[in-house]
Parts: structure tokens; sequence; C-alpha cells
């Protein structure tokens, strides 16, 4: 199905860790759509994330799973997944999210936001230590906000009129004064410490 798309090339597709490594490694793909189980094989989905984004930080994972467990998503959130979708979901709505993470938001199925946002007090983000850091500025707050609407950063830029560059630096240091990795895990935290209503 994602063949058809004009602006999507699917360069790869496997069942297997270690295909999946290799791959990755050989075309540093953009996006990669990560079933949570796959059945037999030596790692899980989760894992196989964490693993990516140790080695390759600049590769978009999205988890797709039939399960909607608050460990599951919680876990694949720490991960580093840039999102997490539900087996039912529509090819249009699979599109859709695959775009939006390309171009810097996340792709998070309603019923599992819900539970995010249930489950993140459980996170464990070091709260204590990152008090110590240097507090966002306002602008940077905005721009937390809006990344936690799923914004990308052009929509951002657009909201708040100003250049895309200017908002790619904000996430920057966004990311870098929260200590976090990336921005699921930024507004995860930002919701913590009431930066996110």
């Amino acid at each position: 199905m994602l063949a058809d798309i004009p602006d999507i090339e699917v360069v790869g597709e496997t069942d297997n860790s270690t295909e999946t490594f290799e791959m990755t490694d050989r075309y540093s793909p953009n996006i990669i759509l990560m079933d949570i189980r796959l059945s037999g094989k030596d790692l899980d989905g989760i894992t196989m994330t964490r693993r990516i984004k140790d080695e390759h930080p600049n590769v978009n994972v999205i988890i797709i799973s039939f399960f909607d467990e608050e460990e599951f998503i919680t876990e694949a959130v720490k991960a580093g997944a840039s999102g997490y979708l539900l087996k039912d979901i529509n090819a249009d709505d699979l599109v859709r999210a695959i775009r939006d993470v390309h171009t810097g938001g996340s792709a998070i199925h309603p019923e599992v936001s819900r539970k995010l946002l249930k489950e993140f007090t459980h996170l464990a983000l070091h709260l204590s230590r990152k008090e110590d850091q240097a507090e966002l500025s306002g602008k940077e707050v905005e721009v937390l906000r809006l990344m936690g609407q799923g914004k990308s950063n052009k929509e951002i830029a657009r909201t708040l009129f100003i250049t895309e560059k200017t908002v790619k630096a904000h996430v920057s240091a966004v990311l870098k004064k929260l200590e976090v990795r990336d921005r699921t895990q930024a507004v995860i935290l930002g919701i913590k410490k009431g930066l996110i209503k």
C-alpha cells in the first residue's frame, strides 16, 4: 500500500532483527514502521527501537501494535519511538502519521495518547536533577506547548510567525535544557512540570 504513495519510498521490508539493523545501516531511512512483536524472533520491537535510536538517533521509529497496554506504550516512548499506532489504523491515517513524523511531529493513536497521559507520572525522567537545569524561555515554552499538540516545525513557525530555522533552534534548546533526547519525552516532561496543560 505504501509503495503506491507518490511521496513515500519503501526501501526495505523484513521480519527479523538482524536484517532490520543491516538495512538501517545501509539505507539510513527517515522512518521505520516497527511491529512491537515479531513472533519467534530474538528481539521485540521496543528493544530494537532502543538500539536503533542509540546507533541512528536521526532515524524515526513508529511502533505499530495490537497492544494498547500502558506498559508497552511507556516502554516504547522511553525507547525513543516517535509514534505508537494501533493496527486498526486506516490507510489514510497511517500515511498522515508517517508524513507528520517526517516533518518533525509525532504520531500517537488517540487511545494510546489517553493512556500515555495517564501514565506519564510513572516515567523515570530523573526530575530532581532536572529541576536544577536552566529554565525555559517564554518562546521555548510556547514551542514546547505546540510540540505537545503534535505540530511540525513548519506549523510551529507559521503559528509563532518565526522561521523554521528559529523553531529548530528553540527545539534543540528545549531538548538540551530538559535533558531529553526527543520531542515525545520533552512533551511528557513538559506535562509533568506543568508547562503543558
